[in-house]
């Protein structure tokens, strides 16, 4: 996250987010948000709808693996180390 935040150039539909971070004044916290974007058909015409869970990990793979992650989405795994998640249901 760090390597994107500081080296991603403007292209295509990238922007160039380092430009972006110091026209903020390099805030001490960003807020980063994920979803669909509308540059394919996909994200043009599948939105989430009522009823719709989303999950979001951001973990240390040298820590966790993707079983892991999958174990704890499903209730088997109380923790991840060196983890940030975000679970959403859509209402």
């Amino acid at each position: 996250m760090i390597d994107k935040l500081s080296q991603q150039k403007d292209f295509g539909p990238l922007e160039n987010l380092q430009n972006i971070i110091s026209q903020a004044n390099f805030p001490k916290q960003i807020m980063i948000s994920l979803g669909a974007t509308c540059y394919t058909e996909f994200g043009e015409t599948v939105f989430l709808e009522p009823g719709d869970e989303l999950f979001i990990y951001a973990y240390d793979a040298t820590q966790n693996t993707a079983e892991d992650v999958l174990a704890h989405i499903n209730g088997q795994c109380k923790e991840l180390n060196n983890s940030s998640i975000l679970h959403q249901k859509i209402v």
